[in-house]
């Protein structure tokens, strides 16, 4: 089965890679989407780990609660950089599909 991007509840560290070679790197931006609910829109340091942090569902600080019951991804996370110039890099996102539910046996 496909679990590439499947997570469960806890705080997971992504690096994210940045670079700029004429004027340099000013600033980064880190944006969390949940369920079409912006959890986190913020500066974060350039070109190092970022944590993100899924559920549980009563949780108001995580990044990512919503469970994704039909299999389709319900939490995005979107990184941009700015360089010194101001120019901006293209947004990078990934899509991120919730599991907060153990399976059971029988």
């Amino acid at each position: 089965s496909d679990n590439t991007y499947w997570f469960k509840e806890g705080t997971y560290q992504i690096f994210v890679g940045d670079s700029d070679a004429l004027s340099g790197l000013d600033v980064c931006k880190i944006l969390a989407i949940d369920n079409g609910t912006t959890k986190r829109n913020e500066i974060r340091t350039c070109n190092s780990s970022v944590s993100i942090k899924v559920g549980p569902k009563n949780d108001t600080t995580a990044d990512c609660k919503t469970e994704s019951a039909t299999g389709a991804p319900t939490c995005t996370i979107v990184v941009t950089a700015f360089d010194k110039a101001g120019n901006e890099s293209l947004s990078v996102s990934k899509s991120l599909r919730i599991d907060l539910t153990a399976p059971t046996a029988q």
